[in-house]
């Protein structure tokens, strides 16, 4: 995950990489990355809910988030 901080804040969130070997993976990731990267512009932090049926998808999402949150600080 990349993010993009300007003026202090979050202004916009990028998946360098995501599961897309498998139809599924795919389609979840289309999905809920949209929404989660969403939560994190309008949250500014890492904490973002998980979607039914993305619970893993979350997990490695806030992982990745927290990590780039603190490269940047």
């Amino acid at each position: 995950m990349k993010i993009v901080v300007s003026g202090g804040k979050i202004t916009d969130v990028v998946a360098l990489q995501y599961p897309s070997s498998r139809s599924r993976s795919l389609q979840i990731s289309n999905y809920a990355l949209p929404a989660y990267e969403d939560e994190v512009i309008r949250t500014q932090n890492e904490n973002v809910n998980s979607i039914s049926g993305a619970t893993q998808t979350a997990r490695g999402f806030r992982a990745a988030i927290a990590s780039a949150i603190q490269k940047a600080s």
